[in-house]
């Protein structure tokens, strides 16, 4: 591609264009001084786009339709799909599944039981969830 400004013709250049069909989103559009720049943004480009494609069908339709039902409610919240998996990751301790409910239990008591010789078991306990005491016993049990 020649550039041009009011007549002159100046260095040459080599525009890149990834077309809508392929990104799915809006077209892609690189210009470079080198055609060996713009062959390798090129390759760059198409080889991302291949992965992702891979990705998406390497997945079975249950899994999409999971995975596509939850990304809004991450996006609303500003939590990534990375974020969300690494936080599952380490709060899902497969170590725990073992634990029996009179476990659990035994262990919600056990980290009460100052609060009910103190007196204001009833107080505190009034303060809390329920998802911030199962958590804090499956943190205590590892």
């Amino acid at each position: 591609m020649a550039n041009t400004h009011g007549g002159p013709t100046f260095i040459s250049s080599y525009r890149v264009t990834v077309p809508a069909r392929v990104t799915g989103r809006s077209a892609r559009r690189n210009q470079f001084a080198k055609l060996k720049d713009a062959k390798r943004w090129a390759e760059n480009a198409m080889e991302g786009w291949q992965q992702r494609g891979r990705a998406f069908f390497s997945m079975d339709d249950t899994e999409w339709f999971e995975f596509s039902a939850r990304l809004p409610k991450l996006r609303e919240r500003g939590i990534g799909v990375g974020e969300a998996l690494d936080n599952a990751l380490r709060t899902l301790n497969p170590k725990l599944r073992n634990l029996t409910l009179r476990d659990v239990v035994g262990e919600l008591v056990g980290l009460r039981a100052p609060w009910l010789m103190a007196g204001d078991l009833r107080e505190r306990w009034g303060n809390l969830r329920l998802g911030e005491n199962i958590s804090c016993v499956a943190r205590s049990a590892e």
